[in-house]
């Protein structure tokens, strides 16, 4: 989480609740979002078939995917 700007480590630290990113190409998205799902995992009692992903395109998605 240290390469994160100030924005995308707010992003990742709000757990209560949904979080929307939006942002143009390249600005992170998807790498803060699996770095807010990872930081949501590492918390107490949160199991993986209580989040939700989303996003719009085939790239990012695989990307999700991947990692």
């Amino acid at each position: 989480m240290e390469d994160l700007n100030e924005k995308q480590l707010e992003a990742v630290k709000q757990i209560d609740g949904p979080v929307l990113i939006l942002a143009g190409p390249g600005a992170g998205k998807t790498k803060t979002m699996i770095e807010r799902t990872a930081y949501i995992l590492n918390q107490d009692g949160v199991l993986p078939e209580n989040i939700l992903l989303s996003t719009f395109t085939d790239k990012a998605s695989n990307e999700l995917i991947s990692r």
